[in-house]
């Protein structure tokens, strides 16, 4: 087996984000979710494809994209894949989701280039898993995250900010 260079892997770090609310009295911590990506320092996407294919299937279905937005992905470093946003059940419809996610992007990758794939890589195409495809676009849209690849099933935005995004939640409100 062959196993990657430990100072190669080290270009791409998992990195989990906890989704904490506050009771009432600000004093009991409740944990609404957890976001997981990948903050990637390395800007040659070949490589990129390359250590994706040592850590994580879904990962590595996605980053395929990466040669094709070359000159994006490599001015806009660091780059930040987003692997998976989960909310507890109970705090979903609240706008909990874009808000923390906003965050983290911001806390991570300001300035850099997010991707994600809108809908799970790998799940059986349907016309239902279409309408989810369609309904998370628009959804991750109001997130400031405009590009969209059909063949790859992957969103992106270069040079992404949290101030930006801040100013476009103010008007649409």
């Amino acid at each position: 087996r062959l196993y990657p260079d430990e100072r190669k892997m080290q270009d791409i770090q998992s990195v989990l984000g906890r989704i904490i609310l506050y009771g009432d009295e600000g004093d009991e911590e409740i944990q609404a979710g957890e976001i997981l990506g990948y903050w990637i320092t390395c800007d040659d996407p070949d490589e990129v494809v390359y250590l994706a294919d040592q850590l994580n299937q879904d990962f590595f279905e996605t980053v395929q994209i990466l040669p094709d937005l070359e000159d994006e992905f490599a001015i806009c470093q660091p780059a930040l894949y987003i692997s998976q946003v989960f909310l507890e059940p109970q705090w979903r419809g609240h706008s909990l989701a874009l808000e923390s996610t906003a965050l983290y992007i911001h806390f991570l990758a300001n300035h850099g280039f997010i991707f994600f794939s809108p809908a799970p890589p790998g799940v059986r195409e349907s016309p239902e898993r279409e309408r989810q495809i369609k309904r998370l676009r628009r959804y991750w849209r109001k997130l400031g995250i405009h590009h969209y690849n059909p063949e790859h099933n992957v969103m992106w935005q270069a040079g992404w900010s949290y101030n930006e995004w801040l100013e476009s939640q103010a008007q649409r409100d």
